[in-house]
């Protein structure tokens, strides 16, 4: 009896390859023609939306960080799904996140959105030109 407790229990750490954190990299595709620059998304001065659909996760939205100031009304309610900054608007609805930028008549602003689907995390950085 204790031979087979000690087989099952050498069976079972044996299967238990997989780090704790080992997880496959995020992978996003843009569901449209978007400029890129130096890693960042570029948006022009009028604003619009852009989506992009990840292909291996159910993701929901961890923060944002916003001209440099940490979004801390991220998860207003508990809502993972959406994220309301003073000129950016995302929302996550299923495996497709959209990302709206209002216009911008003043100077370039930039953020960064970070989501997460667990123990993995992937960032959008977003550059908005100025008139």
């Amino acid at each position: 009896m204790i031979a087979v407790i000690a087989l099952a229990g050498a069976l079972w750490l044996s299967g238990c390859d997989d780090k704790d954190g080992d997880w496959d990299p995020m992978k996003w595709k843009a569901e449209q023609t978007v400029d890129s620059e130096n890693g960042a998304y570029i948006i022009s001065s009028e604003g619009g939306s852009v989506s992009f659909l990840c292909t291996n996760y159910t993701p929901w939205l961890s923060y944002a960080v916003a001209d440099g100031n940490y979004e801390v009304h991220v998860h207003e309610n508990n809502d993972v799904k959406h994220l309301v900054g003073e000129w950016f608007r995302v929302s996550v609805e299923g495996k497709r996140m959209t990302v709206s930028f209002d216009n911008n008549p003043s100077s370039e602003r930039v953020v960064e959105i970070i989501t997460t689907a667990g123990d993995i995390f992937y960032t959008f950085a977003f550059r908005q030109r100025a008139k």
